[in-house]
């Protein structure tokens, strides 16, 4: 991403990234969530990072639970330019608290495909319809008529967290001699659906 908010995964310092010759300034959002999406803890900050930039802004303290999520935001007015979600643990017996998430219930709205010189693209929307976060979702392509995957395909995000209600827009891009049925399936996968 040209502007990025991170996190170190040692210490949480959470930075922002500018890798544009412009200056950046905005807000950053840093929510520690509890894996039914609940809200735990908030912190804000505002910040200017000047062209090829960093600006540490702050450390994520440690939360009481075991296993946590912590989302970064970097806003730039309303918009939304960077976005991560990661999963934070004290051990990595923790993480086993994944296997007791629930069960969350994913649907999806695909576009049609579109036509781009010699690629073909299609958005797709995912939208987390459960109760609980719904964990790592993973959106693939495949061929439907042979049911092999379409390699390389882009993808504009994936391996998604996304908590109760909410939705993300994602495109798909691969060369049109990839796929050669021309007949797209789009497969969504998350760990817990």
């Amino acid at each position: 991403e040209p502007q990025h908010v991170q996190a170190s995964s040692d210490s949480w310092q959470v930075a922002v990234l500018n890798h544009t010759n412009g200056i950046l300034r905005g807000r950053v959002e840093a929510t520690v969530h509890s894996l039914t999406g609940a809200v735990l803890s908030t912190q804000k900050a505002d910040v200017e990072v000047g062209p090829s930039g960093k600006a540490d802004l702050f450390e994520v303290p440690p939360h009481a639970s075991p296993l946590h999520l912590v989302r970064l935001r970097l806003f730039d007015g309303d918009r939304l330019r960077s976005e991560n979600t990661y999963w934070r643990y004290r051990a990595p017996s923790d993480m086993r608290g994944l296997n007791s998430l629930g069960h969350a219930r994913v649907s999806t709205d695909v576009g049609s495909t579109r036509h781009d010189g010699d690629r073909r693209r299609l958005t797709v929307e995912v939208r987390n319809t459960g109760e609980v976060v719904a964990a790592m979702i993973r959106i693939g392509l495949r061929d439907r008529r042979s049911d092999t995957r379409v390699l390389p395909t882009f993808y504009s995000d994936n391996y998604l967290w996304l908590l109760p209600g909410e939705s993300r827009e994602v495109t798909l891009s691969w060369h049109e001699r990839d796929l050669t049925s021309e007949q797209p399936c789009v497969t969504v996968e998350a760990y817990n659906a």
